[in-house]
């Protein structure tokens, strides 16, 4: 458990004393990889580490109406040179049932169990792999969930409690859109626009069913509602995984895109039982279509579903996670429709203890169905031409096997795992490239399905 210590302090503002409490918190811990490797004959065996540190001071009034924080976090790995930043919030209640902040926001997240703490005692940081996805990568552990204002959002929030068990908040986030200056004569080329923030306003209410659980239903908005197809310096679409179909070139190959689409979620988190060590988790989203400037190529988002239980006690017990995306396609009105895979993933993690001593097995699965290409061919009256076929061989089973142990004493905290893991896709040479596209006119991915593993300890300190 986090050690917190408070400092009680007066301080006098045109002479009147005004009492405050403040809490200061902070971490620093470090990993390192021991030995890390693969299957790949050509591959060399590797070593790594990872320094962070955090430390976060919190303040309230005595009337409990006016607080603040302030958070310093730095970091470094042997892979990614140093680097910190900094966050701070202050906020108002006007009455006790109103609160009003400004600056970072990072809260309204309903991820229980399967989102950050499924892995206990900050494990995501040491040794878990992989860290917040299902097993080979494809898609978020959160999936189906509503994962809160993260992303280091600077914003506004108004958050109420009109009648017991009933939040409302809504969240807007500034920044998202910038001024622009001429380079040269620094004069401003586009000015901030109120459109371009409040289209990325989020929303929420929740609803407390006392003796039963929580209900909530939540609305993400995600900029203008437009696709776009992520190009290199070059200016040519990326072939690095994502969605089938470049509307530009006709080039329907499988290329990563960026959907600003609204999103809606609902879900439960059910309570009734958490007396005899059971809850459950179950969420759903959806994402409206999204489309390619005034064309008329539109992306259907898939259709999200997760759920999360949690059995036993805090030392003994089991936590499963469950996701699917489905029901994802892209089309252009005079072509057919280029369907998105449907993935499933399945995380379990049995867990025991003694003492000091915590043990988990954590392991999971994923399913990706096979992708999608449309047949191309020099003259577009040949037959075949324009038609949708599954890719050959285009279908993967990941897996991780993902044993660690913590021993904590007091406000310190030892860490141990192996990973050994593969997300199933099929590569070409010495490097991990997906090849999921069409390669000198063949339907089906050449190449063998990697395995890696390696082995992590860490050390948390908490004060």
């Amino acid at each position: 458990m986090k050690k917190i210590f408070a400092v009680l302090a007066v301080y006098t503002v045109l002479a009147s004393g005004i009492y405050a409490e403040i809490n200061i918190a902070g971490s620093v811990g470090g990993g390192a990889t021991l030995l890390k490797g693969s299957n790949v004959r050509t591959d060399v065996l590797q070593t790594g580490s990872y320094l962070a540190g955090s430390i976060e001071a919190e303040g309230v009034d005595e009337a409990d109406s006016f607080g603040g924080s302030v958070k310093i976090n730095a970091e470094a790995s042997t892979t990614d040179p140093a680097a910190w930043a900094w966050s701070a919030s202050v906020w108002w209640k006007p009455v006790y049932f109103i609160k009003l902040q400004l600056g970072y926001i990072d809260d309204f997240a309903l991820t229980e169990i399967v989102g950050w703490g499924y892995h206990a005692n900050d494990a995501e940081t040491f040794v878990v792999s992989p860290k917040n996805n299902y097993a080979g990568d494809y898609f978020s552990d959160t999936t189906g969930f509503y994962s809160g204002t993260g992303n280091g959002w600077t914003g506004f929030t108004f958050s109420a409690t009109p009648i017991y068990g009933l939040d409302i908040n809504i969240a807007v986030p500034f920044g998202k859109d910038k001024e622009v200056k001429d380079p040269i004569t620094g004069i401003i080329t586009q000015k901030v626009k109120a459109v371009n923030t409040y289209m990325y306003t989020s929303a929420q209410i929740a609803y407390t069913l006392w003796g039963l659980g929580r209900l909530a239903f939540s609305y993400a908005g995600a900029g203008d509602g437009k696709l776009t197809f992520l190009r290199d310096e070059e200016n040519k679409i990326e072939t690095v995984g994502g969605r089938p179909y470049d509307p530009l070139t006709d080039s329907l190959q499988l290329y990563r895109v960026k959907s600003q689409a609204h999103s809606i979620y609902g879900s439960f988190l059910l309570t009734a039982f958490e007396d005899r060590g059971f809850s459950a988790n179950l969420g759903f989203a959806y994402t409206m279509p999204a489309k390619y400037g005034d064309t008329t190529v539109t992306y259907n988002n898939p259709l999200e579903a997760g759920l999360g239980l949690s059995f036993g006690t805090d030392r003994m017990g089991i936590k499963a996670r469950i996701g699917v995306s489905f029901m994802g396609s892209i089309s252009r009105n005079d072509s057919d429709v280029l369907h998105e895979p449907l993935m499933l993933g399945l995380g379990l993690l049995p867990y025991t203890g003694f003492g000091p001593f915590m043990f988990y097995l954590n392991a999971g699965i994923s399913y990706k169905w096979p992708d999608e290409y449309m047949i191309q061919t020099a003259n577009i009256y040949e037959p075949g031409y324009g038609k949708v076929v599954e890719m050959g061989n285009s279908t993967a089973l990941g897996w991780y096997l993902n044993p660690y142990m913590t021993v904590t004493i007091g406000s310190g905290r030892f860490y141990a795992g192996i990973q050994v893991e593969s997300d199933g896709l099929k590569y070409v040479g010495t490097d991990k490239q997906n090849i999921s596209s069409i390669r000198d006119g063949l339907d089906y991915y050449p190449g063998q399905t990697i395995i890696e593993w390696g082995a992590t300890v860490g050390i948390l300190f908490e004060f």
